[in-house]
């Protein structure tokens, strides 16, 4: 008897473990995917992803495998992974205006994009998100969106689409000559035109005149044209160095970005030091936001560390950038974390510190079969420098 109950606990137990695990369709077929979708009568959530996304690996790792994600997710989708640069997922990804990784779009059981995120998210910000799909207020009303994947979209779009390395992007004169044949500015294919590339100025007028039309039609989604008109304000800003041009962009993003201001904002000032090389108020800046989404993430903070290491002189901002990316590799000790961290001790002279952190780092990339020889060229000018002393 003993022994029939210890069978039942391990069979209960292995049916425990993998419902913990999201059933993800990776088939690709889109035809079956939406026809499973709307027999079973649930919403299909679709992983955008590329196979050189750093952050879909950081999601399949700290998010996915979530047992209260799983749960949920099996639950209430039909979930499906899908490359957005190989086969059908390049359609998808022309059609649903697809250019950032991972994205995540969920569709209603009759087909219909009803909503859209994107980015690295911890489990109890995805799950929230994952509500807010279910959530019929909260739900995109595209009623400038067909049903139909496969438009008439213009060959300079497509070829914007390719494979990473692959894609070719039209010129000014190719964009402006397709506004003007093309007399409907506020259609589907226009929009997804719109979203990709930069408008010619007297389009961008039309599309701030009639924003509120471009709302009725395509919701939430004329944010992304918004943001990236911030984006274009913040690189002239930048070009100029000029504090003055910032704060218009600044207010550009207040104005039209309102619900998305405050992170939008920060990015947009961080970017702004960093690139004209104003390292002490890029410190400042950076401190401020260290205990806050997204930027106390071992990934936001080394590629900002990173970005130190490689261009900043400034003792006091490089000790900073130590103690930040210190913080880091407590909370995630990788190869890529500990290799940025050794290489900040070496700049800030801290050569004991910086030969054994190089050494760990070495030894963890060996662990996990990374390309180690960058890290081993650092150890040798740290204990070059060691040797001097």
């Amino acid at each position: 008897m003993k022994g029939f109950f210890s069978i039942i606990l391990i069979l209960i137990a292995g049916s425990f473990l993998t419902a913990q695990k999201i059933d993800f369709d990776t088939s690709g077929s889109w035809e079956k995917l939406q026809s499973k979708a709307k027999k079973q009568n649930k919403y299909l959530f679709v992983d955008c992803y590329t196979e050189w996304c750093g952050w879909c690996k950081v999601m399949d790792k700290e998010t996915f495998t979530d047992k209260n994600i799983a749960a949920y997710m099996n639950e209430h989708f039909i979930a499906a992974k899908i490359d957005m640069e190989k086969d059908y997922g390049i359609n998808l990804s022309m059609k649903y205006r697809i250019t950032g990784f991972p994205s995540f779009i969920i569709f209603s059981p009759d087909g219909k994009l009803v909503y859209k995120t994107f980015g690295f998210q911890k489990p109890e910000k995805f799950i929230s998100e994952l509500e807010n799909a279910l959530n019929l207020e909260k739900q995109l009303k595209l009623r400038g969106v067909s049903d139909v994947v496969d438009l008439d979209f213009p060959d300079f779009y497509k070829k914007a689409f390719a494979g990473n390395g692959k894609r070719i992007f039209p010129t000014a004169e190719i964009i402006d000559s397709f506004y003007i044949s093309h007399k409907n500015w506020t259609d589907e294919v226009t929009f997804n035109v719109m979203s990709r590339f930069k408008m010619p100025d007297r389009v961008k007028e039309y599309f701030l005149t009639e924003l509120d039309q471009f709302k009725y039609l395509y919701d939430r989604e004329v944010n992304e044209i918004l943001s990236r008109l911030s984006n274009e304000k913040l690189k002239i800003a930048m070009d100029a160095a000029d504090e003055k041009l910032l704060m218009d962009a600044v207010e550009f993003t207040s104005k039209y970005l309102p619900e998305e201001s405050e992170e939008q904002i920060r990015y947009m000032k961080l970017t702004f030091w960093s690139n004209t090389e104003n390292w002490q108020k890029f410190a400042v800046e950076f401190q401020n936001l260290i205990e806050t989404e997204p930027f106390n993430h071992p990934s936001t903070i080394n590629s900002y560390c990173w970005d130190i290491y490689e261009n900043c002189n400034d003792p006091e901002v490089i000790a900073n950038a130590c103690s930040w990316m210190e913080r880091a590799i407590k909370t995630d000790p990788q190869y890529a974390y500990l290799d940025t961290f050794a290489a900040l001790l070496f700049k800030n002279k801290q050569y004991d510190q910086a030969e054994k952190y190089a050494k760990l780092a070495i030894k963890t990339g060996l662990e996990n079969k990374d390309d180690v020889k960058s890290t081993e060229e650092l150890l040798q000018k740290i204990q070059g420098q060691k040797s001097k002393k």
